[in-house]
């Protein structure tokens, strides 16, 4: 494997779980844990981005408009990330992010 298909299948796996955990019942601890927001903030020189705001630009990048409704269409979402397999590509800021050099 190459490391583009590492990377969209490491992405793809990401939505499959967004997915999953979107699927789950209110009332599960993986859901909980999703939906809990913090009280605290983050230091200044932190990246705001976090893994649910990935998701949404990887779906928006796929240019899918209605997510929500294929996320309960479970094969629907399944052909959904077979497609991202295949087809997402780095953004700049993930290119700027993976060859950066820290000191």
């Amino acid at each position: 494997m190459t490391g583009k298909k590492h990377h969209n299948y490491i992405k793809a796996q990401r939505f499959a779980w967004f997915g999953h955990v979107h699927r789950t019942p209110d009332n599960s601890m993986v859901k909980k844990v999703y939906v809990w927001s913090t009280a605290l903030t983050r230091l200044l020189e932190r990246h705001k981005n976090r893994w649910e705001d990935d998701i949404k630009s990887d779906i928006t990048r796929m240019k899918i408009t209605n997510w929500k409704d294929c996320i309960r269409d479970r094969t629907k979402w399944k052909s959904l990330v077979e497609e991202a397999k295949t087809s997402l590509k780095c953004s700049p800021s993930e290119r700027k992010r993976k060859y950066r050099i820290r000191l």
